[in-house]
């Protein structure tokens, strides 16, 4: 039965523990070897390399002017936006900017549109497209990466409140709103142990910039004094009433507090949050610390099976013993996960 270091977190269910391998570390480059390298390129520049011919389609640009016809490249150009054109940036901003300009678009839409205005840049459309998909497939990557990073941390940590803060004009401006509150929520993370994790969301028919986000506040550190208001809410067209804090209208303007009672109200707001960072691609917000994983050793007793085939993954005991450097912790609890060495 031996103890094996294992990363562990919660997916809704179950405990997965992953076994831990700590990354080696990266060797510093001495003064000495970066000149090594440095001359070794400047050599490398000296070489001439001969260029293998390589047959490709030649252009006739008097007998298209005769034929009044255009390459497909020339088209794109015609009707590309002036934004797009004669810019001096690269591919890949470009691409970020296109990227950026169509998140309402569908995703065949939006590949289309994106490779539409790129062939100004390219000889072919086969190019453009390899170049597209490719930047395409790895924004799908890290948008899964990010789902799953929001998912465990959300699903591991305790949260109490979720929270929304609107700015009011006569205190801020977008920039000065966006600013003073990360700076304010980031002070009660460290001073008070606020932990918390949002998005930034632009309002459908105003374009009003507000932050939604879920937190864990601890108990007698909720500074001002929680209210009760009755407002009118646009968006289900009725009254209702929330509950605000003094300390927040003053600073900002709105702001609303939802009490998370239950594991399906935190599913609920997890999945609110994932929402807009599938839509509109926004980053999330994180509290400096919030874990994703705990750091724990397990005995084999505690592994009910793998969870893959590759066994690269085990599903735990609701109950397993933590340890650390082989001492006796207890079984896995909250309390017990507050005390626990975390991977962030």
């Amino acid at each position: 039965m031996p103890l094996n270091t294992m990363k562990v977190y919660f997916d809704g269910s179950h405990y997965i523990g992953i076994p831990y391998r700590e990354k080696p570390k990266r060797e510093k480059i001495t003064d000495y070897e970066t000149e090594i390298i440095e001359q070794d390129e400047e050599n490398m520049a000296v070489i001439d390399f001969e260029e293998e011919e390589v047959n490709e389609p030649v252009f006739d640009e008097e007998t298209e002017q005769d034929n009044g016809e255009d390459t497909e490249v020339e088209k794109v150009k015609e009707n590309a936006p002036d934004s797009f054109q004669n810019r001096e940036q690269s591919l890949e901003e470009l691409f970020e900017e296109l990227y950026e300009s169509s998140t309402k678009k569908k995703r065949s839409e939006r590949r289309e549109y994106i490779i539409k205005h790129m062939m100004n840049r390219f000889n072919f459309r086969e190019v453009a497209e390899e170049f597209v998909d490719k930047h395409l497939d790895k924004k799908l990557r890290n948008l899964i990466c990010r789902r799953m990073r929001l998912a465990r941390k959300i699903a591991l940590n305790e949260f109490n409140y979720f929270v929304t803060f609107t700015y009011d004009d006569q205190k801020h401006t977008e920039e000065t709103f966006k600013n003073r509150l990360r700076k304010c929520l980031s002070n009660l993370a460290s001073r008070k142990g606020w932990q918390y994790a949002g998005v930034w969301e632009r309002a459908p028919k105003t374009q009003r910039l507000h932050f939604h986000g879920i937190f864990n506040i601890p108990e007698g550190t909720m500074p001002g004094i929680m209210v009760e208001e009755d407002d009118y809410n646009f968006k289900l067209h009725r009254r209702k009433k929330t509950i605000g804090n003094t300390y927040f209208k003053e600073k900002f303007g709105r702001c609303e507090f939802d009490r998370i009672s239950s594991y399906q109200d935190k599913g609920q707001v997890m999945c609110y949050l994932m929402k807009y960072i599938e839509k509109t691609g926004e980053k999330i917000v994180y509290s400096r610390g919030l874990a994703r994983y705990i750091l724990t050793q397990v005995f084999d007793d505690d592994i009910v099976c793998p969870f893959d085939e590759y066994e690269t993954k085990y599903i735990l005991y609701d109950n397993f013993i933590c340890w650390h450097e082989g001492e006796y912790l207890g079984e896995i609890s909250q309390e017990l996960i507050k005390i626990m060495p975390k991977v962030v």
